[in-house]
């Protein structure tokens, strides 16, 4: 969508920008002009209510050597993955942030997507599809990460205290496996993602990122975000 102008070009005015969402497929981005923004959003929402939450119902801690391990306990673990696979183009590491914060006796983490690069793959497909770079005067982010808040730091302080926090292996694990056998969760039990770094993030969304994990340390709001540049 977006306005005819004399050459001919349909020049976008916004772009909603769905980024990564589990397990939502078949929900690009649009391009739209203000009126059309807020009924979109809405249908948006709509669409992501049936989808998982990406809220992890508990962190289980372990260490490869001197690496920290974090499994994330959800429902429909194995395919949510798949999914984050697919949608990284089996790279997650090249498309996804691990935001690690703790604060007394609570942590927070979130692995987020790389809004840069989610803003650059719809730019090339625009591209592709119309023959001319797209110039939108704003762009909105919509995205829903896969997180975990917990208000106990008993297992992760061991890791800490043994482990370099700087890099972390993640992966999901399903919250049944959690539940019979919360101790003898192992290897076989997990569905890896990936080994991501837990350096804050750069550039133009670090702001973002770091006011959104103080509200969810906070307990404020979940780390589901729009963004409008």
């Amino acid at each position: 969508m977006g306005e005819d102008t004399d050459d001919g070009c349909v020049h976008a005015r916004m772009a909603i920008i769905m980024s990564y969402v589990p397990l939502l497929r078949g929900f690009g981005t649009n391009y739209l002009g203000k009126a059309e923004v807020e009924s979109f959003a809405q249908d948006i929402d709509m669409v992501m209510e049936d989808l998982p939450d990406g809220q992890a119902e508990a962190c289980v801690w372990g260490q490869e050597d001197q690496l920290p391990i974090a499994l994330l306990a959800m429902e429909r673990a194995k395919e949510i993955v798949e999914h984050l696979r697919e949608w990284s183009e089996g790279r997650p590491e090249s498309w996804f942030h691990l935001l690690l914060r703790w604060r007394d006796d609570r942590y927070g983490m979130s692995l987020v997507p790389n809004l840069r690069k989610s803003s650059e793959r719809w730019k090339i497909a625009f591209q592709l599809q119309h023959g001319y770079p797209p110039a939108p005067d704003s762009e909105i982010f919509r995205w829903k990460p896969l997180c975990v808040r917990t208000m106990s730091m008993s297992n992760l302080t061991v890791i800490r205290a043994n482990c370099n926090m700087s890099r972390v292996k993640v992966g999901l694990v399903d919250t049944a496996v959690v539940r019979r056998e919360p101790l003898s969760v192992g290897d076989g039990d997990a569905h890896w993602i990936g080994t991501f770094e837990t350096g804050p993030v750069k550039g133009m969304y670090g702001s973002l990122f770091s006011q959104m994990m103080d509200e969810y340390l906070d307990g404020l709001s979940e780390p589901e975000q729009g963004r409008r540049s």
